[in-house]
């Protein structure tokens, strides 16, 4: 009995982890409205808060590891793991030459923070007696839920946080520097996705929160994250066998919301229709990019930092550009073509697991669904080549936990 206890305590301690690696370190005191961190330094008081949580992570994922596992690592399970640790290994070895000081340094950390979730994740799969797929679903619904929570329960505290408002064009959106209104909303889109076709409660309890998660996605005004849900959506309805007239409802659904939304007002967020076609302007800030690539095609300008550097204006709006809003181009330019074909293999390997035919039927229409949220996600803002926070996270456990199920699969 006490050996069973002492087993369940290890695993909760370990998804509590887990639970806590992807929750992150909230936005609370926004130093950057500007988007030029260096001139802040490294350790400023939200930096500093992010380390202490993942540091302190790091410390008990150390002991866990040489305390308890004694370092005993089983190669056949590990080698699940060995992939994403290996595509973080190469980022920052080929960032040596490209980054130097305390830019070699702060990207060295972020690279810290990976090793450690994936060794964490690769110790909770080990400690779970009967891992699955869908312990790693229910996971994440409760890491999107925990989001959320703490996001509302701030808004009345904090406002400033919560919700983003702009007093020149007029635009309020749900999310702020607490969690930012495209990462809230594609995790809201996953909720939505997973009450909707994988959930198999009580059907009022289905309902009502699909309808909260899409009021969820809408209140954002992310554009990006509403139209990749309404293509994962309907995708997933044309292959369901729910059919066509729940497609057809829910394009009816969608007519009438965008009617109440003031018409064009809610797509435009009081801008022009050249914002809408540059995707934000982002389309003119990928040519400046591909502009700067040739000085470093191979190898790249380095991990985070190095694209930071580059210090490109996105245009209009005259805000230096953090990262590349891409996930490949992100790659291409922080990592060059090592790390840019890298990157197409990781995607296109999740998106050989989402589309397999040997997931269970809700499941396989689940991930599906997903797969084209997070592919939508990385078209607009990095995901892997990024730094550790929700989206990125769960991205890598649905790569290894679709592995480790289709080997389950096989075996059985």
């Amino acid at each position: 009995m006490k050996k069973i206890n002492n087993s369940i305590s290890k695993l909760a301690l370990l998804r509590s982890l887990v639970i806590l690696s992807l929750f992150g370190m909230p936005g609370i005191v926004q130093f950057d409205t500007s988007g030029i961190t260096h001139t802040y330094g490294i350790f400023n008081l939200q930096s500093f808060s992010r380390m202490t949580v993942y540091i302190a992570i790091g410390i008990i994922v150390f002991l866990f590891f040489v305390g308890i596992k004694k370092l005993k690592i089983n190669k056949n399970n590990f080698s699940y793991f060995s992939f994403p640790i290996l595509y973080y290994s190469i980022a920052l070895i080929i960032s040596i030459p490209m980054l130097k000081g305390t830019e070699f340094l702060l990207s060295s950390y972020f690279i810290f923070e990976w090793l450690t979730f994936l060794i964490l994740f690769y110790l909770y799969v080990m400690e779970h007696p009967n891992f699955s797929i869908s312990i790693v679903i229910k996971d994440i619904i409760l890491v999107i839920w925990l989001k959320i929570s703490t996001l509302l329960l701030i808004i009345p505290i904090l406002p400033t946080l919560g919700i983003f408002f702009d007093p020149v064009l007029g635009v309020m959106r749900l999310g702020g520097y607490f969690i930012g209104p495209n990462v809230l909303a594609t995790l809201a889109a996953l909720l939505a996705s997973y009450y909707y076709f994988f959930y198999d409660g009580p059907s009022y309890k289905k309902y009502s929160i699909f309808i909260f998660a899409v009021l969820i996605i809408i209140a954002t005004n992310s554009r990006g994250a509403l139209l990749s849900f309404i293509v994962a959506f309907s995708f997933s309805l044309i292959g369901s066998k729910k059919g066509l007239n729940h497609l057809i409802l829910f394009y009816f659904g969608g007519v009438v919301i965008s009617v109440i939304l003031t018409y064009a007002d809610y797509l435009m967020r009081g801008l022009d229709i050249s914002n809408l076609i540059t995707l934000s302007e982002r389309v003119p800030l990928w040519g400046k990019y591909a502009l700067e690539f040739p000085r470093s095609p191979i190898i790249g300008f380095g991990y985070i930092s190095g694209v930071k550097n580059l210090s490109l204006i996105i245009p209009k709006i005259h805000w230096i550009a953090p990262h590349a809003h891409n996930d490949f181009i992100q790659s291409f330019i922080s990592g060059g073509v090592i790390m840019g074909l890298f990157t197409i293999g990781v995607y296109w390997s999740l998106f050989r697991k989402c589309y397999q035919s040997f997931l269970p039927t809700n499941l396989n229409l689940l991930m599906k669904n997903w797969f084209i949220i997070l592919f939508g996600y990385a078209m607009l803002t990095p995901i892997i080549n990024w730094k550790l926070f929700a989206v990125s996270g769960i991205f890598w456990m649905l790569f290894i936990s679709l592995k480790i199920e289709y080997e389950n699969i096989i075996c059985t």
